[in-house]
């Protein structure tokens, strides 16, 4: 059994909210429900959690700004966005189009990416490949492209300031959400470019951040601890 873990389960749904948290509750953790995206602004910052479930919306923001939002703040809390597809978020969050490409790095299909991407558009590489950033790069400095390739989040706004960038990569050795918080930020910002987020080729809640619904509970309640961690 997987130690006990202070949770939040947010929902705009309250019957799901309540019934993940007394399952949660039954197996021995701490949990609580919130219903809607101000309860559960309220409870995140009345406390500490270890794992926060966030599907919800706060007036006059779309789910994914909801997401952001909720989830400033506290370093030590793993956020987890439940109920959409990794597609639904990554278009959503795209303001100019979002492609997931194949996760072996062909020339040709990186370059038409990079090609038909809108002025900040997102291409997703689930690479398993070893320095797979590396040799995006190189690919695509040989193409004759100004290329950033970020490996900390700290050194996005750095980097694109330096000089003139055409394409960003971010590979930020983190999980997908992550990366999509990043490259928000820049939108928000008026700084997005067409961006590469190079994600683990694992497609589970621990590399994306992302649960999609219906989810199943036992398997869920298995990776709580490689959730929190």
């Amino acid at each position: 059994m997987a130690r006990p873990r202070r949770i939040l389960v947010a929902d705009d749904d309250a019957d799901a909210a309540h019934a993940l948290a007394e399952l949660l509750n039954v197996e021995g953790h701490d949990a609580e429900a919130a219903v809607g995206g101000r309860e559960a602004g309220r409870r995140l910052g009345n406390g500490a959690f270890d794992i926060a479930f966030l599907d919800t919306v706060l007036p006059g923001r779309s789910d994914i700004e909801s997401f952001f939002a909720l989830s400033e703040g506290r370093e030590d809390t793993r956020y987890l966005m439940t109920g959409y597809c990794l597609g639904q978020l990554l278009h959503q969050t795209a303001k100019d189009g979002a492609q997931i490409l194949p996760g072996r790095i062909q020339a040709s299909t990186v370059l038409k990416a990079v090609k038909d991407a809108g002025s900040d558009g997102i291409m997703l590489l689930p690479s398993a490949e070893p320095e797979a950033g590396r040799v995006l790069h190189d690919l695509l400095v040989e193409s004759e492209y100004a290329v950033a390739h970020v490996t900390e989040a700290a050194g996005v706004a750095d980097a694109l300031e330096a000089r003139r960038v055409h394409v960003l990569i971010l590979d930020l050795g983190s999980r997908l959400i992550e990366a999509l918080k990043v490259y928000s930020a820049l939108q928000a910002e008026n700084r997005g470019k067409p961006t590469i987020i190079l994600a683990s080729a694992d497609d589970n809640a621990i590399a994306t951040g992302i649960i999609g619904k219906p989810y199943d509970p036992q398997l869920l309640l298995g990776q709580i601890d490689a959730l929190a961690a």
